[in-house]
């Protein structure tokens, strides 16, 4: 499979915003992704009498599953996903480590 290309530059943890990257060992950079939130915070809800606009509806209980596709790189030692909280009104807020997945030796 054909990756998407890492954007350029990367993104700067004073930024908001979700992205993830692919590291090595000594915590150097090998290939980043920018990305939507994973777990979405809100959905589009439409009015059932038709007369509202769209609007936007908090989700009680966040939860799912989601996908980072990572080339196959000599070294990749990690993956860390970096983001701002999604929560309603705090998209804005600067990005920091989210999770952190340890790849198993060979598993690249």
């Amino acid at each position: 499979m054909t990756l998407p290309a890492s954007v350029v530059p990367r993104p700067e943890k004073s930024q908001s915003g979700f992205w993830y990257e692919l590291r090595d060992a000594k915590e150097r950079k090998l290939y980043h992704q920018v990305m939507q939130s994973p777990i979405p915070f809100d959905v589009e809800v439409f009015s059932a009498e038709g007369k509202e606009s769209i609007k936007q509806q908090e989700v009680p209980k966040p939860q799912g599953a989601f996908v980072l596709l990572v080339p196959d790189a000599p070294g990749a030692d990690s993956i860390v996903l970096f983001g701002s909280s999604s929560a309603p009104r705090t998209t804005a807020l600067s990005a920091h480590e989210l999770a952190r997945f340890k790849l198993k030796t060979g598993s690249l």
